[in-house]
């Protein structure tokens, strides 16, 4: 009986040690196959690409979205110059009725003619806080726009165009 047991064992072995030689004849390729003809060095200069499409992508988000705060900063102080013009073209409208009425004494009372100064004086004041936060939100482009030319980023939108669209007619940066 220990003879045949050996013997069985003898054959199991044999035949696992085949199949193990067999199943190394299938398959000759070392390694992983499905990076095909891809070396280290291919694939790490890949990955370089893929920081610096990551890292470019990202440095262009920050550009675009202080951009949008500039556009929204800008809206607003048109919004406020829009307000303070039509308040001073009804202001002169009724001047100009009152000054074309005859008589001495106009239609326009002191104290209306005070409140109408003092809101012309606050949506001037209006404005002139929307054009001061334009122009922080231009300082802040400018100093972001140094640090992504300085890693190679070029804005879409050249920083003196901006600039230029956002400060009052006849103001020089």
């Amino acid at each position: 009986m220990r003879v045949g047991s050996l013997l069985i064992l003898w054959v199991l072995a044999f035949c696992s040690c085949r199949r193990e030689a067999e199943l190394a004849d299938q398959s000759p390729v070392r390694g992983f196959p499905f990076l095909g003809e891809a070396t280290p060095q291919s694939l790490s200069a890949e990955k370089k690409k893929s920081v610096r499409d990551r890292q470019a992508m990202e440095m262009e988000l920050k550009w675009l979205v202080l951009r949008q705060k500039l556009v929204a900063a800008r809206i607003e102080v048109e919004s406020a110059r829009e307000a303070e013009y039509k308040l001073a073209l009804d202001m002169a409208r009724y001047g100009d009725m009152e000054e074309r009425l005859p008589g001495k004494r106009g239609f326009i009372e002191a104290g209306q003619r005070k409140a109408w100064e003092s809101r012309l004086l606050f949506k001037s004041e209006e404005r002139e806080r929307a054009q001061t936060v334009v122009r922080l939100l231009l300082r802040d482009m400018k100093d972001l726009e140094g640090k992504l030319s300085h890693r190679g980023f070029v804005p879409p939108l050249p920083l003196e165009k901006t600039v230029r669209e956002s400060l009052p007619e006849g103001q020089v940066p």
